[in-house]
């Protein structure tokens, strides 16, 4: 018995179907006729949560789709009898079950953007929102007012803000030109 040679993979599983074609077989999930789904379900979940795990993907869907079906097939008897051998065919319904296991691994790539025109001012014309670019971009110190900041100190930018947008408004004709 020690010089017995390891049997493939392949003549493992010939020995395993050769076993359930003898047996009665519910036909239910925990069944031996559904292990080879259960098979693939589980290499999915292992690979799938790896790959999660590993930062690769953001998340991972696994679809499981289960087919099953009956076929016709014909099976041929031979019966020895007194005048010779007689072939007897018998038609029965064998089951069919089909799978697919999808995972959908899910990576996504985002690209953000923030631009602030401040070159332009937005004008509303006609129905329509139009950035028309400001001629005259720059604003002299002298143009603008000092404000005393101890007058208001909850809100001094709201009062520069005020005299800057004071000043593009005096002087629109002039950005206009």
């Amino acid at each position: 018995m020690e010089n017995e040679r390891q049997l493939t993979e392949y003549e493992q599983k010939e020995i395993e179907a050769a076993k359930l074609a003898k047996q009665e077989l519910e036909l239910s999930f925990y069944s031996p006729m559904f292990a080879g789904i259960a098979k693939d379900i589980d290499r999915a979940v292992k690979n799938s949560t790896a790959n999660v795990y590993d930062e690769e993907f953001e998340e991972a869907t696994i679809a499981i789709t289960i087919k099953i079906s009956c076929e016709e097939k014909e099976a041929t008897k031979t019966i020895e009898s007194g005048n010779g051998s007689n072939a007897k065919i018998a038609v029965y319904k064998a089951p069919r079950i089909k799978h697919r296991v999808t995972a959908k691994l899910v990576q996504k790539d985002t690209t953000d953007g923030d631009v602030t025109y401040t070159t332009h001012e937005l004008v509303e014309e006609g129905g329509k929102l139009i950035a028309k670019p400001l001629q005259q971009a720059q604003i002299s110190i002298e143009e603008l007012e000092v404000v005393d900041q101890s007058e208001d100190k909850e809100k001094p930018e709201s009062r520069a803000q005020m005299n800057v947008d004071e000043v593009i408004k005096n002087n629109k004709d002039e950005l206009e030109a």
